[in-house]
């Protein structure tokens, strides 16, 4: 099984995060895994931005016939994870080594529980949330799509 997830790294408790908060990402998938915090160094990023970015890259890849791949790069990290396209499967890898190859829907499913999970417990400020927010509404839209 395939899954995404997404932390924080520690800070103040404000009561929101700034939209500019460091946090960490991890794939983990049934060949493999990568994941930002075990890398030497620490690959920090731009969480909120780096869940956007995701979302937005990945929902372009999948809905898009002449894309074939789409590399989500950390906000302001090297953290990196490659998306291609082959055939109605998603390949995610990392560093050279390959994390899954599955269906884009299920690619699309587990990037999604990874982010609604990550957002019961985080309180981005904004622009972050309505950003967050909005590119969450664009990939839910097109996860009915592709499973329709």
């Amino acid at each position: 099984m395939l899954t995404f997830s997404f932390e924080l790294a520690a800070e103040p408790d404000t009561g929101t995060q700034s939209s500019y908060a460091m946090g960490y990402m991890s794939v983990l998938g049934p060949q493999g895994g990568v994941d930002s915090r075990t890398i030497e160094p620490a690959k920090q990023m731009m969480i909120f931005l780096s869940i956007v970015d995701l979302l937005d890259g990945l929902r372009r890849l999948i809905a898009t016939p002449d894309w074939d791949t789409y590399q989500l790069i950390g906000t302001d990290s090297s953290f990196s994870v490659l998306f291609e396209k082959i055939e109605k499967d998603v390949r995610v890898s990392a560093n050279g080594s390959i994390i899954s190859q599955c269906p884009a829907g299920q690619v699309a499913s587990a990037v999604l529980r990874g982010v609604d999970l990550f957002l019961a417990s985080a309180q981005p400020d904004e622009p972050a949330f309505s950003d967050l927010t909005q590119a969450r509404a664009d990939f839910k839209v097109m996860l009915k799509e592709i499973e329709q």
